[in-house]
């Protein structure tokens, strides 16, 4: 609700201010209305710094404002968010069904420490370390139920996975049990990655990873596959594949349909990724001459807390997760390539967009390496905002540490 308020005003705005005037008049707007909620909450403000990006194809690493946190929420400090490439480059670009509204605020699973409380009746004190689906910024107010405590033995830049092996875990929770079973895993981008580390411990004895590249078969080994095949290879070897199951976690249109002739007649396959416009599949064929069971399992779908039919809800898989990241028996070490300033934010997001699946693996912003202000800072409900306030105001450079990988998104505009 609020994402599509926020679209509306700048819509208005749009309409009434030109250039460099519509981006005071919304930082004007955006930090009244933000004052009259703090108001109307009975709580403060506070300032730190987040990714924005305010129209398609463009990003800006900036001051923002958060109203402190109410009842059942708490305020966290973010120290590392990991991007989540497939999903953020499709929001960046407004590919089909990413349903963007701007200004937009990317991310959703980070790692960081309680700064502030809603409630004295918290179970969670000041200081301590929680992950949860935390946006690219280095505050952010959430919901207790969404945030999940951080074991001692467990670094924080592994803990801002949990959202990612969430995803992961409830899309592979919908064929269980795997021991003994054959299954593929189309895409292997971090969530396909995870899938694979996931179908290892679940005891698939024979886990095919299929991708576009070989780029990323030296991590796939590493998590699990006892094959790596290219998607033009496998397309050419159906026969020879012929398995119990298949995860299709890219949400191509292409890949899904070429997924489900990978499986074996009664065989199944899950639809993990969020699929990227229409999808031509031969239904009558598939069911009627294979049987194949399709199942959808996108996250939106997951149950909050335990349902009746004693599925796996959000917080069993989150806690599954940290069970198995602090008995040593999952590593996600090893799929991080890159720790990035958020100052880099801009560089980074039109490298992604351009890469188009050869991107580095799982990039992490480590917002430790902001300074203190940058971070975290106290505001008074009469400040002007930052925009408007004195020179000595925080503003964070948009850096192109390295220029020649740093294309213009529209080079034709």
């Amino acid at each position: 609700m609020r994402s599509w308020v926020i679209s509306f005003g700048s819509r208005i705005i749009n309409w009434f201010f030109p250039g460099q005037g519509r981006r005071i008049a919304y930082k004007v707007a955006l930090a009244f209305i933000t004052r009259l909620r703090a108001v109307f909450k009975r709580r403060g403000i506070v300032q730190g710094t987040a990714v924005i990006w305010p129209r398609p194809g463009h990003v800006v690493t900036e001051p923002f404002e958060w109203i402190r946190p109410s009842e059942g929420q708490i305020l966290v400090e973010n120290d590392f968010t990991v991007v989540s490439s497939g999903t953020e480059r499709a929001m960046f670009r407004g590919l089909p069904n990413t349903q963007v509204y701007y200004p937009s605020y990317p991310g959703y699973s980070g790692a960081g420490k309680v700064v502030d409380i809603g409630s004295k009746k918290s179970k969670y004190e000041i200081g301590d370390r929680v992950a949860g689906p935390m946006p690219h910024a280095s505050l952010a107010t959430v919901n207790e139920y969404e945030v999940f405590p951080i074991p001692d033995n467990v670094s924080s830049e592994v803990a801002s996975f949990n959202q990612l092996a969430i995803i992961a875990l409830q899309g592979l929770r919908k064929v269980q049990p795997l021991l003994g079973k054959s299954i593929a895993v189309v895409g292997q981008g971090i969530i396909g990655q995870l899938v694979t580390h996931f179908a290892y411990l679940s005891g698939a004895y024979r886990i095919v990873a299929i991708a576009h590249s070989t780029d990323k078969f030296r991590f796939s080994r590493e998590s699990g596959a006892t094959e790596t095949i290219t998607a033009e290879s496998a397309s050419t070897q159906i026969e020879k594949l012929n398995l119990d199951i298949v995860i299709e976690a890219t949400g191509h249109s292409s890949a899904i349909a070429q997924s489900m002739n990978y499986v074996k007649p009664e065989g199944k396959t899950v639809l993990l990724g969020s699929p990227r416009g229409l999808t031509e599949i031969d239904l009558a064929g598939l069911m009627s001459e294979k049987s194949i069971e399709i199942i959808g399992a996108h996250i939106r779908n997951i149950h909050e807390s335990e349902s009746s039919n004693n599925s796996w809800d959000y917080r069993r898989e989150g806690e599954a997760f940290f069970s198995l990241i602090a008995s040593g028996n999952l590593q996600v070490e090893h799929l991080i390539s890159e720790r990035l300033n958020p100052a880099e934010a801009a560089w980074f997001f039109k490298r992604l967009a351009r890469l188009n699946g050869k991107e580095k693996l799982a990039t992490l912003f480590d917002w430790n390496k902001l300074s203190r202000n940058q971070r975290f800072k106290s505001r008074s409900l009469f400040s002007l905002p930052h925009e408007l306030g004195t020179r000595n105001q925080l503003f964070i450079q948009n850096i192109d540490p390295r220029p020649e990988y740093c294309w213009n998104l529209h080079p034709d505009k």
